[in-house]
């Protein structure tokens, strides 16, 4: 099978670090192994990188990592009601955490807050 470099173009827009792994394999094998490729070869190798990524990071960005957004804000009471908003976080399990909160009136007027 022919590969052209704009096969490989429209396939991915950046595909110097695969061609540069590539080359260097390639150069790899003739330097330790004494094995000298052909171009087509390698050229060859690119391409199937090229399709197996393609292929893989569509199916994951497609189905895996796109969640559907949805507006969070705040919402007051009724009147004579006060609102919590609390949040936390930690860095590593078990580690450092922390967490802290506001609270406002039903007019969205800061009353107090904390954090721990």
């Amino acid at each position: 099978m022919g590969v052209t470099i704009q096969m490989l173009v429209s396939m991915i827009g950046s595909i110097a670090p695969i061609i540069m792994w590539n080359l260097w394999c390639t150069r790899n094998k003739f330097v330790f192994d004494g094995i000298q490729l052909i171009v087509s070869t390698t050229v060859s190798a690119v391409y199937a990188q090229l399709q197996v990524s393609q292929s893989t990071f569509n199916n994951t960005i497609s189905t895996a990592l796109v969640r559907p957004t949805h507006k969070v804000c705040w919402q007051h009471g009724d009147n004579d009601t006060m609102v919590l908003n609390v949040d936390g976080s930690a860095l590593t399990n078990p580690g450092k955490a922390g967490y802290g909160g506001l609270v406002r009136n039903f007019e969205e007027k800061f009353q107090f807050a904390f954090l721990w």
